[in-house]
């Protein structure tokens, strides 16, 4: 498996390489001995990676070599693990995992909305949630209100 950088120097080529196989391989440990819980905690450590390397792209093994940005890398991992585990019925303890990341979701940064909606298109609940953050925030800058039909006044 290979890592392309663009705009890297060699040696923060290497060194953030190193990083992103190490973040995979603990990964990939976890989830093989069954450790879903750990291996979801980790995938959501490396948002902050991803944030500073939006750029990161994996080389996948196999007779086509394909390339795939690391977020969307994330995104896979993240829905297998919860689609693991929701049909164990145990998704409870990943929300918890999740409540940060939705709770301190900055409606006002573009990108981070981005990113999220990419890595966390498994769930609903984030979708809606921004939906209405998004919605409370217009609200406030413009004096709009919604009454509880769904019209406007």
């Amino acid at each position: 498996m290979g890592v392309e950088f663009a705009g890297a120097g060699t040696e923060e080529t290497d060194l953030i390489q190193d990083q992103l196989l190490s973040r995979q391989l603990r990964i990939a440990h976890d989830y093989l001995n069954q450790e879903y819980t750990e291996a979801f905690s980790r995938c959501l450590e490396m948002i902050s990676f991803v944030r500073e390397h939006p750029q990161t792209f994996i080389e996948q093994e196999g007779k086509l070599k394909r390339k795939i940005r690391v977020d969307v890398w994330l995104a896979g991992e993240l829905e297998e693990i919860w689609n693991l585990v929701a049909t164990e019925g145990q998704e409870s303890v990943l929300e918890e995992l999740l409540q940060p990341y939705f709770q301190n979701v900055d409606i006002n940064d573009v990108e981070q909305l981005k990113l999220y909606s990419r890595l966390f298109t498994f769930h609903s609940e984030f979708h809606r949630s921004v939906r209405s953050s998004r919605w409370r925030s217009l609200e406030q800058r413009t004096g709009i209100t919604q009454n509880v039909s769904g019209g406007m006044h």
